[in-house]
């Protein structure tokens, strides 16, 4: 530690001043600074809004047209349209195409793929999906559901005599 001080204070002293421990402690503190950058200047590119997406659910056959249309929108209208519960969450996505007519499991798979969370789904045995599991692949806990909250109230512990 002491040669790269040592080190420092010879690479500075051709400065006019030599920068040694006991001039740095006398260093007055500055605020931070804020970047006052307008919201036109930004870096980052804009994203022009979401469009909703048109989710078509008839004689058992799912479709999705989707252009720039939130991957949470999508979802939501699968389960409202086919009775479907959702646990768990996904990031939000833009997706864009046309995927089915098809069962719902296929056209769910092909929405969900590439994305980065653990899916389970559970269909009835003609394919019209029931509960679509979403977790985070790269683990975490996922937040418990109300109806696990209401299984707690009713359990009891078995007495040991």
């Amino acid at each position: 530690m002491m040669a790269k001080l040592m080190g420092c204070v010879m690479l500075c002293a051709s400065c006019s001043v030599a920068q040694t421990p006991q001039n740095i402690s006398n260093i007055p503190a500055t605020a931070p600074t804020s970047q006052n950058v307008p919201a036109s200047t930004s870096r980052q590119p804009s994203r022009p809004p979401a469009s909703a997406a048109v989710v078509s659910w008839q004689d058992r056959q799912l479709t999705v047209s989707a252009n720039n249309s939130s991957l949470n929108q999508i979802l939501r209208d699968i389960a409202s349209q086919t009775g479907m519960k959702i646990v768990g969450g996904v990031t939000d996505e833009r997706v864009f195409g046309k995927y089915g007519p098809a069962s719902a499991p296929v056209v769910i798979r092909q929405l969900l793929d590439g994305t980065p969370s653990n899916i389970i789904l559970q269909s009835n045995a003609a394919s019209i999906p029931e509960i679509l599991t979403l977790s985070p692949r790269t683990g975490g806990i996922t937040p418990p559901t109300p109806a696990a909250a209401a299984r707690d109230r009713t359990w009891r512990r078995p007495s040991y005599r």
